[in-house]
Parts: C-alpha cells; structure tokens; sequence
C-alpha cells in the first residue's frame, strides 16, 4: 500500500550523484552547466535521448515520488494500479530537455523540463503556430486548446519547431531551507539561459503556471506575459493526475520571449552574479533585488490594445492586494 510517509523519508535521504555529477563524455553532450562555487549548487540540462540507463531510473523515482507529494498525482489510482514507475516519462519526445538542479553530493532540489508537442520533433519548420493542422503542446491537449498562444500576433507565425513547454517549476516537496529557495531561483535563470542558448535555439517558450510558480517568476524578475481569462476547455488528463491539475483558474498559459531575455541579458547576468556569492550575500542581495522590482519588461509580444481576443498581462495576479500581501511575506 503507498504510504505518503515512506515516500517522504525516502525523499529527505535520496541522492542522485549520476543526474548532477556529469561523466566526461556527457559533460560534452549538456546544454547547460553550471557549479555554484559557495553554495555548492550543480544545475545541468541534458536531452532525454542523452539520459543514461542509471540517470532514467534515477529520474523515474524522484519524478514519481515528488509528483505524488505535490499533489499532481492522484495517490489512490497509483496505489490502486499498483503504478511503480512514472507513466509520463517513458512518453517524452526524445529532445525534451530534462533541467536538473541540486547539490554535488546528489540532493535532489529543483527540476524542469523542456518539450516540444506530441509528434513535432520531425515537423519541417514551415509548420507554424497558427496552421490548423499542427500538433498541439502538452497544456493544449489537456486543458486550454490550440487557440490561446496564436492569439498573440508575434507568436502567430513561429514555427513549431523553435517553441518548447516548459512542463513544470518544481522544487523538491520535502526539502526545505535556503539551499532549496535558490534551486528554485537557479532553475528560472537556467530556464531563460537555455532558451536563448544557440543549441536550443527558440523563440518562445509556453507553459501553464499557478500562482506559486508565477510568483517566484516575478520575484526574480524573469520577463512573462499571461492570459488570465483563458478557460479549460478539455478535461484530457491521463487518469493518474489528479482533477486539481485542471482546476479552472488555478493555471494561466504563459509565454516567456526570447528577445525579451536576449534585451535583458545583464539582467540575468547579474543574477547569476548574485548566486555565485556565499549564502549570506545571495540572500540580502534577492531580497534587496526584489524590493527594488528590477525586472526585465515583457516587450516583444505582448499585444497592443485590440490585437488579441484575449487578455494578456504581466503581473502574476490581478488583485494587487494578493500581490502586495506576498511581498511583503517574502
């Protein structure tokens, strides 16, 4: 029987040296590496094709088992389907990237991943966001439909082949600390440095993201634009998430831009100044960071009044009290 306990427990002593301590000839094959000499932070990306035997099982359980504690999951149809791997895995396309964050002695903190959507890896780059035929991302099969991101009349003509979702923010549920908020802080800037790396090459980056994810965008000063009153359309969860992953606006579609980043790049610089310092330094310097609002602006595709049929917005709420009140938290 799955006990939530176990899983925890199994969380907190967990390491996984082979998905953050590169071999030479992986170091080759990663699009992103980078070591935190005070922090002791490790953030490495490698394709799904570049996994190792070792690192999919690896992954398969810490996926698995921080899916189930956050609530994605559904605990009682794993349980009950005696599900021992994680289903959605195994149906990668095969140049999703994997963005993995944690400590050189194997913990586990962070995790994202990159994909493009269900059979697009091979589409010829004429294939554009707005043909009819075109396959759909991820969120746009299970929830909003493939209609909210042609709204934008930037994203209209880009071809799929240079569009990627990015499928989750997740930081490990059972590790806490000031290690784990930086993991999560060095994900978003290896996100946005992936995006605008020339072996990754896109334009945009899609997503669906709650509020604690949209937050923590925002504190950092990530560029993102938003479609708050976009509505779930489909209910095409796979029967091991949970009806909570759906729930209607918990998730906004996300867009982050490329130029913007590229516009923006001694914003993200000096962000990674601020993480290659001692803790000490890293934290005054976030919070002083966030007080300031240093942000890079939402430009290159955020609509202009009357040139999309939905609203976009760059805050990460629509009620300012909401906002102010999660300042001030922080």
């Amino acid at each position: 029987m799955l006990s939530f306990e176990r899983i925890r427990d199994r969380q907190m002593s967990a390491r996984y040296p082979e998905l953050l301590c590169l071999t030479p000839r992986q170091r080759d094959q990663a699009i992103y590496e980078r070591r935190r000499p005070h922090t002791d932070i490790v953030a490495v990306a490698l394709r799904h094709d570049d996994l190792s035997d070792t690192q999919v099982q690896a992954l398969d359980e810490f996926r698995l088992d921080q899916y189930l504690l956050c609530g994605f999951y559904d605990a009682a149809y794993i349980d009950a389907q005696q599900i021992t791997h994680d289903p959605d895995l195994y149906t990668l396309p095969r140049d999703t990237i994997h963005l993995m964050v944690g400590a050189s002695d194997g913990r586990f903190l962070a995790y994202s991943y990159l994909q493009s959507p269900k059979g697009g890896e091979a589409l010829a780059p004429t294939v554009t966001l707005s043909d009819p035929g075109r396959p759909w991302f991820p969120c746009e099969i299970e929830s909003i439909g493939p209609d909210v991101f042609p709204s934008l009349p930037g994203l209209r003509h880009a071809p799929i082949s240079r569009l990627a979702e990015v499928s989750i923010l997740l930081a490990n549920q059972v590790i806490q600390g000031t290690a784990s908020r930086y993991a999560v802080v060095e994900d978003l800037l290896a996100l946005a440095m992936l995006q605008i790396a020339p072996r990754v090459d896109l334009i945009a980056t899609l997503a669906y993201c709650d509020f604690e994810a949209r937050k923590v965008i925002y504190d950092v000063g990530m560029t993102a634009i938003y479609a708050p009153d976009a509505p779930v359309l489909y209910n095409n969860l796979r029967p091991h998430w949970t009806a909570a992953a759906n729930e209607p606006g918990r998730f906004w579609p996300s867009v982050f831009s490329s130029a913007d980043f590229q516009h923006g790049i001694a914003h993200l610089e000096a962000l990674d100044h601020i993480l290659n310092q001692p803790p000490r330094e890293i934290r005054a310097e976030l919070v002083s960071w966030r007080r300031m609002g240093k942000r890079i602006e939402p430009r290159a595709l955020l609509p202009g009044p009357g040139m999309s049929a939905l609203r976009w917005v760059t805050a990460p709420s629509l009620d300012p009290d909401v906002l102010d009140s999660a300042e001030q938290a922080g």
